[in-house]
């Protein structure tokens, strides 16, 4: 290799080796270039799946604290029934606290006992002995009588009466006899089993009232007779029956709820109708329209029908009103388990309006003041949510994403607005389904103490009967009288149409 003039002169030889050692260098940046190219390509690669691991993780943490929230629901926060809560008391409600003292308030109606004006008997405690003057104080003056009344049982409960028919011999040698509609020498008047029938509505079990009618009345009764007075009773019902479904449908506003029940070793359900005069109740193989067909109310009733959002009630043509009191546990699920702060400001408008309602202060322009309080709420629900379903937009699965509780609750208060605040535009429709949940209570002590329903006419039996005597209470009717009555042929008459 020479310099001549600045130029560098190579020889044929070096000229190839620079030639060789070029073209090498070429193939190895060739090589580290496509290694390179590689190495991005596994980049990208890792990097889009930590991003997809990443919506991944994000959509399991929702679904696992979705999941979890699930272990937390109890008859404070859902739909779940008192019974499922186990040993763990739960303390949480709806109410707002108040300065209030517990126990009775100023100004209620209290009950005490009053004393009679004809008491049964009278025990005279007159004052006897010398007074200190020396004169003997059965001459003195009486100036008052100061009264003491004792209510207690008599010492015998029970009174028997005995029927004695004559038998004559007319001179024709024929044998005549007194007129008396009793046939057995032995048997309990209406009185008797209408306190039997009684005893057995008010969830006692045959064995409980079969001692109850030794110790109390002195009298022994077997089963074979507290069933045939409760079947009596039925069958003398029918047409009360009638007259608790035509009042129903007469009324304004009906609340509907079922509960299930075990019933001839399958599990049934005890559908019940009912408002501040009438209770029905139907017990049914199915839960869902089918008994509900069968029961014949709400397919012919054109007005409000209060209950919990059950599907089946929606198919059917009536007006529809949610109760709210399911709606708030739902919201308090959703504000403390998924943490979403719309539900907490959804549930004090609805309280806004219940209290509002109960101290009538529901005017035109509160009405619609409340109202776009709620339209604003569900306004700040959609953005809460989108924000939250961001997180799970990438993932792209076959069929329709799944929906998350907090989002199908908002769905209820988006697209049933008029059902749900209905309470508030109609001075007749009430704020929750309490009526229904109350009268619902006694089936479920009945099974408490029964455990279920052997034969699907003992079913039967106890919904009839306690109809009348729950429709009769709601009345003011005397229920042990009501029921005396029922067996006597002459039940009372709970509805007269115009």
């Amino acid at each position: 290799m020479e310099i001549k003039e600045g130029h560098i002169i190579l020889t044929k030889q070096e000229h190839e080796q620079l030639l060789q050692t070029i073209a090498t260098l070429e193939a190895t940046i060739k090589v580290q270039q496509e290694n390179i190219n590689k190495q991005q390509e596994t980049i990208n690669k890792q990097q889009e799946i930590i991003g997809k691991q990443e919506i991944r993780i994000k959509e399991l943490e929702f679904k696992i604290k979705e999941l979890e929230g699930r272990l937390h629901q109890n008859s404070s926060n859902s739909h779940k029934p008192p019974s499922s809560d186990g040993l763990k008391k739960v303390i949480k409600n709806n109410r707002v606290p108040t300065n209030r003292k517990s126990g009775g308030q100023k100004g209620h109606e209290g009950k005490t006992l009053k004393m009679v004006e004809h008491p049964d008997k009278i025990i005279l405690h007159s004052v006897k002995g010398i007074c200190d003057c020396g004169k003997d104080l059965e001459e003195a003056e009486v100036l008052r009588i100061e009264r003491r009344q004792v209510f207690d049982l008599p010492k015998k409960l029970c009174e028997v009466t005995e029927h004695q028919i004559e038998v004559k011999r007319c001179e024709c040698g024929r044998i005549h006899r007194g007129e008396c509609e009793l046939r057995g020498n032995t048997q309990y008047g209406d009185t008797m089993k209408g306190l039997v029938v009684y005893l057995i509505q008010q969830k006692m079990s045959y064995e409980q009232v079969q001692q109850f009618m030794e110790e109390v009345m002195g009298l022994p009764l077997g089963g074979g007779t507290i069933e045939a007075a409760n079947k009596e009773c039925y069958e003398r019902l029918e047409e009360s029956e009638r007259q608790i479904k035509e009042g129903l449908l007469g009324s304004k506003v009906i609340h509907c709820d079922e509960t299930g029940i075990r019933c001839a070793n399958k599990t049934q359900w005890v559908h019940v109708t009912c408002n501040e005069r009438f209770t029905y109740y139907f017990l049914h193989l199915k839960r869902g329209k089918e008994a509900m067909d069968e029961i014949g109310i709400l397919p012919r009733y054109k007005g409000n029908c209060v209950h919990d959002r059950w599907s089946s009630y929606e198919r059917y043509e009536c007006e529809h009103s949610y109760c709210n009191v399911h709606l708030l546990r739902e919201l308090r699920f959703v504000e403390e388990e998924i943490g979403r702060k719309w539900a907490k400001e959804m549930k004090r408008v609805l309280l806004l309006g219940w209290y509002m309602k109960k101290r009538n202060w529901l005017s035109g322009k509160a009405i619609d003041s409340l109202m776009r309080r709620y339209e604003k709420v569900v306004e700040k629900g959609i953005e809460e949510e989108r924000r939250y379903d961001s997180a799970i937009e990438g993932i792209k699965k076959r069929g329709r994403k799944k929906k998350g509780k907090s989002v199908r609750l908002l769905e209820v208060f988006i697209r049933d607005r008029e059902k749900v605040m209905r309470f508030i535009h109609n001075k007749d429709t009430p704020f929750d389904n309490n009526i229904a949940e109350r009268d619902l209570r006694m089936v479920k002590l009945k099974q408490k103490v029964s455990g279920c329903f052997r034969t699907v006419q003992g079913g039967n039996i106890f919904c009839r009967i306690r109809s009348y005597i729950s429709s009769a209470r709601k009345q003011g009717y005397s229920v042990l009288d009501s029921i005396v009555r029922a067996l006597k042929g002459e039940p009372v008459t709970l509805f007269q149409p115009c």
